[in-house]
């Protein structure tokens, strides 16, 4: 049975990627130090990452200002509970960080899905919204 992530082309694809390891998940992204809230190590180092890979696979290309659809894939290694809804930002946040889209409010459609694998990775699919 084919993944119906990479059956569905609605759009033209603009980027696709796929990263090591899960994006921290929202719980783990900030936190709060004497009323100041500041990113965690593991979300800069992740999102530090991540752009990094971006920036390198985008260029030096105009953020793309059209409507898009964001399809995710996390392979999780373990089946460890957690909630899919809540890895989702740290990805839409670096997409606009890295310039490749201008603000993650463009984002009309979002496909999440959660496999399970011997290694954690992030597949990551940007189209345009047809």
């Amino acid at each position: 049975m084919t993944n119906e992530l990479e059956d569905k082309q609605l759009g033209s694809e603009l980027l696709s990627i796929e990263l090591d390891g899960l994006p921290p998940t929202v719980n783990h992204m900030h936190m709060k130090v004497r009323g100041r809230v500041f990113r965690t190590e593991e979300c800069q180092a992740y999102q530090d990452y991540v752009l990094g890979a971006l920036s390198r696979l985008w260029g030096s290309k105009p953020p793309y200002s059209g409507r898009c659809e964001l399809n995710l894939i996390f392979t999780a290694s373990n089946k460890k509970r957690w909630d899919i809804d809540n890895r989702v930002k740290a990805i839409q946040d670096c997409l606009a960080r890295a310039g490749v889209i201008k603000d993650d409010t463009q984002i009309d459609k979002l496909v999440v899905e959660r496999v399970y694998g011997k290694i954690a990775k992030t597949r990551l699919v940007l189209r345009e919204k047809d």
